[in-house]
């Protein structure tokens, strides 16, 4: 009995490869991929993961920086921060690290299935224009890497895409010649079938490597088993100084009134005279802190205390677009928390609560362009957010696991954060929402 994969089953069910000459002679079949090295005679360290090189180059990216991608992220950011946020607890997440990784599985999706992922996501554009505009934001932010020198901070933001695989996997010529167009991504052999716990730790081990060593564990353990034939991962890492740094010195304990009354004593940074843009209107107060070169910002919103569960809820790209409209450059007298969140974030959940629910039906996923049969049986994502007076170091992965089925002033404006807010993290240039988490306890 052989299943969806053209593998033959034991009387006891085990999986059994066939032992069939060019078995996966991708190169040949699928113009992603060279045969010579996707053999699968090696499987690279510990014979577990063994990568093949594309043969598609990627595109050049064209057209303005700010573009549909952007806007699409943005508009999903702050639907999936209504759905993560609570009250009383911190959170972290990359709105375009999910976005990026489910763009990618996208191309391997059809049917009711594809509708409701661009429908959860918020995708507005479809096709090659659609990938095509993921590809060029993709390309503005790796040029936001930025060697340091003496005249100048280091700034890091490194974004990775990996697609691991089942060597017996065939794909179609059209999803993988996507992910190397558009995507530029990584195309790995795994032995999900004989070595499952092993490939889950290569994996863990680069992404790992991919975040700076903050997100050590996206996939945690039993979350890959035998019948496992693909995993999607993308992971993004942010390190940067502020453009202004605060003095460590004027740090100091002081009081951070949480949602439930309490008040928590927390290290506040202290600048009183930053040149910022800010806004300190009736119901909120916000902030926009550059990073060294302000192509990025944290951008921190503080609503009026006891309002803070409503107006998270009704946040949304418009609104938030309106905020940073109406900052306007002053001198600030600024205190404002050090602090570190890690979060791990029931994506899964998330994701059919925003209406993508075939995807994980092993009845009715349609992935055909992966392979038929095929299904999501879980969805990850980890985020950790580092912020002190040098600056912020953050990270994030996501992974999608596929399984077989049967005006100025000149007088200082004190702004004390010291209740919770919401905050994000921007590219200026294209207005991509990059991290977006809420600090509602010191803890």
């Amino acid at each position: 009995m052989r299943d969806r994969l053209g593998r033959t089953r034991d009387p006891a069910g085990a999986l059994v490869e066939l032992a069939v000459a060019g078995l996966f002679a991708v190169g040949c079949a699928h113009g992603g991929q060279t045969g010579e090295e996707a053999d699968g005679s090696e499987m690279g360290k510990d014979e577990v993961i063994h990568e093949i090189r594309g043969t598609t180059e990627r595109l050049e990216a064209t057209g303005p920086e700010k573009g549909q991608a952007s806007a699409d992220n943005q508009d999903f950011a702050w639907r999936i921060l209504a759905l993560e946020s609570t009250p009383d607890h911190n959170t972290v997440l990359s709105p375009y690290s999910i976005s990026v990784a489910a763009a990618m599985l996208s191309a391997g999706a059809g049917g009711e299935t594809l509708s409701e992922i661009r429908e959860a996501l918020g995708f507005t554009t479809e096709g090659d224009a659609f990938h095509a505009a993921h590809n060029r934001l993709l390309q503005s932010l790796e040029a936001r890497n930025h060697e340091g020198s003496e005249e100048t901070n280091a700034q890091t933001l490194k974004l990775t895409d990996d697609f691991w695989m089942l060597p017996e996997l065939r794909p179609a010529d059209a999803f993988l010649d996507v992910l190397s167009a558009y995507y530029g991504i990584g195309v790995h052999l795994a032995r999900f079938d004989t070595k499952p716990e092993e490939s889950r730790q290569a994996i863990n081990t680069k992404v790992a490597e991919d975040t700076g060593q903050l997100i050590d564990e996206l996939l945690p353990e039993g979350s890959i088993d035998g019948a496992v034939v693909f995993v999607l991962t993308n992971a993004i890492y942010f390190k940067a100084n502020w453009a202004e740094q605060f003095e460590p010195s004027l740090t100091e304990d002081l009081p951070f009134q949480t949602n439930t009354g309490e008040s928590l004593e927390t290290p506040l940074m202290h600048n009183a005279s930053l040149e910022a843009r800010y806004e300190a209107a009736s119901d909120f107060t916000a902030v926009a802190l550059p990073y060294f070169g302000k192509e990025l910002e944290l951008v921190a919103i503080m609503p009026t205390p006891g309002t803070f569960e409503s107006f998270v809820q009704d946040l949304d790209a418009a609104r938030v677009e309106s905020i940073l409209d109406g900052l306007e450059s002053g001198l600030v007298d600024l205190r404002f928390p050090k602090f570190e969140i890690e979060a791990e974030v029931p994506l899964k959940e998330h994701l059919q609560a925003l209406g993508m629910v075939q995807a994980f039906s092993s009845s009715s996923a349609d992935f055909g362009l992966i392979a038929p049969g095929v299904y999501l049986s879980d969805a990850f994502h980890d985020a950790t957010l580092i912020l002190d007076e040098e600056g912020t170091e953050a990270a994030a992965a996501t992974a999608f696991v596929g399984t077989l089925s049967a005006d100025p002033i000149d007088t200082p404006v004190p702004l004390v954060f010291d209740h919770p807010f919401v905050f994000l993290i921007r590219d200026v240039p294209t207005d991509a929402t990059l991290f977006v988490g809420q600090f509602v306890s010191p803890e």
